[in-house]
């Protein structure tokens, strides 16, 4: 009786304290927890000097954080290597053989709704490092 007054205003305080750490704790969770569904069908067009250009289709499937598929060029239809999601973030490695040669692209992606910004970085034989934009092809 005589303290079940305070015993009442502490547990208050105790369940305010918990309350405030958990959003607290949510607020800071890192975007690692979750990751964006690129699941589908993406194309990027690539528009030459003289005006031509190509289309490339990327066909992503993602278990957990886990990224595979493949890319379609003009030239094949390469399998998407080592592919990993992360939040916003995604990224995999493609593999063009040519002869007794292997070439290897690493693309790095930022996705940002139905578009992904990649950078492609070119690890073994010659070439340049490219950005370009994929787009989602809605069904």
């Amino acid at each position: 009786p005589r303290f079940s007054h305070h015993r009442e205003v502490l547990m208050h305080r105790c369940h305010s304290v918990f309350l405030a750490a958990a959003i607290a704790a949510l607020a800071l969770m890192p975007a690692t927890a979750w990751s964006e569904d690129i699941s589908g069908e993406w194309v990027s067009e690539t528009v030459y000097k003289d005006g031509s250009s190509t289309k490339t289709i990327f066909e992503f499937n993602v278990d957990g954080s886990k990224v595979t598929g493949s890319v379609l060029s003009y030239m094949d239809e390469f399998p998407i290597l080592n592919g990993k999601i992360k939040g916003d973030k995604v990224s995999f490695i493609r593999e063009e053989r040519v002869r007794d040669r292997v070439f290897s692209h690493l693309y790095e992606g930022k996705i940002s709704g139905d578009t992904i910004k990649f950078n492609v970085t070119r690890l073994t034989g010659p070439g340049r490092n490219s950005k370009f934009t994929a787009r989602r092809i809605r069904q």
